[in-house]
């Protein structure tokens, strides 16, 4: 009488073991660049929130809003993002205090050019709000912008 034996061998048992860890390992070092494209997800998101944010204030008719677009107080350099105040206007001399938290490390920057009356087009400004951050592993700054523009035609 013969016995047949089913099964595998130690060796086969620790081969088979050993690609498995091999795969095992190649999958966790993706995890660290999954959560950096998630990172800069969420601040691109972000980012074009302000600008969405910003634009839509801009170009919604008020002449107050009118005037700040056509004398340009609300252009400059790159600002924290900061509670809109009284005139809620961005980037004006009556802005509150930085907005953290989620926004804390966003600058914004406002340009504005103004396009005199022709016969064919009426009087406009175009307005282009760059939005600049921080990426996660900056060593330089603020590295990362995005910017909009659109147009007004402000009613004076």
């Amino acid at each position: 009488m013969q016995r047949t034996q089913k099964g595998f061998t130690l060796i086969e048992g620790l081969i088979a073991l050993m690609v498995s860890v091999i795969g095992i390992v190649a999958l966790l070092g993706l995890f660290p660049r999954a959560v950096a494209n998630v990172d800069t997800a969420e601040n691109i998101t972000v980012a074009n929130e302000l600008l969405r944010q910003t634009l839509d204030r801009l170009t919604t008719p008020s002449p107050d809003i009118n005037q700040a677009l056509l004398n340009g107080s609300i252009t400059g350099g790159f600002e924290p993002i900061r509670a809109n105040g009284p005139d809620n206007i961005p980037n004006t001399a009556d802005d509150g205090a930085e907005v953290g938290g989620l926004y804390g490390d966003f600058q914004r920057r406002i340009t504005t050019l103004i396009f005199p009356a022709t016969p064919s087009y009426a009087r406009r400004v175009m307005i282009v709000v760059t939005i600049q951050w921080k990426s996660a592993h900056s060593t330089t700054g603020f590295d990362r912008r995005i910017s909009m523009g659109t147009y007004a035609l402000p009613q004076i």
